[in-house]
């Protein structure tokens, strides 16, 4: 809690041999501030307060990772979901999205200089 979390997308999309244009749309629920440092090729959704829009070409490799951190608020979890798109043939779909989930804790609360007690 108040701390930084990062969550890694990761897109492998190719048709054939070529690298096919794509699109990863990753969606939080809990309380989480997208961090403004984003990677290339990533942006914050307008229309979402908690959504990040990540677009795949050809010229970023493959496979292609998106580390986006973001800022955990007090809430018992935080779950991302991630979904994939683009415009070739999909024998597939069920592997075009993923979901994770990580349990939110407290820091404890101490101050520099205090002897650690022992309950």
């Amino acid at each position: 809690m108040g701390s930084t979390a990062t969550f890694s997308v990761t897109i492998n999309n190719v048709s054939g041999t070529t690298p096919v244009p794509a699109t990863a749309n990753v969606i939080f629920t809990g309380p989480v501030t997208v961090s403004n440092a984003l990677p290339l090729g990533c942006n914050l959704d307008p229309a979402a307060n908690q959504a990040v829009n990540c677009n795949f070409n050809s010229a970023n490799g493959i496979p292609n990772v998106f580390p986006i951190p973001v800022t955990v608020g007090f809430g018992r979890s935080v779950t991302a979901q991630a979904f994939v798109s683009s415009d070739a043939a999909e024998t597939a779909p069920a592997d075009n999205q993923a979901t994770t989930t990580v349990q939110v804790r407290p820091r404890p609360f101490s101050r520099n200089g205090l002897p650690v007690i022992i309950p």
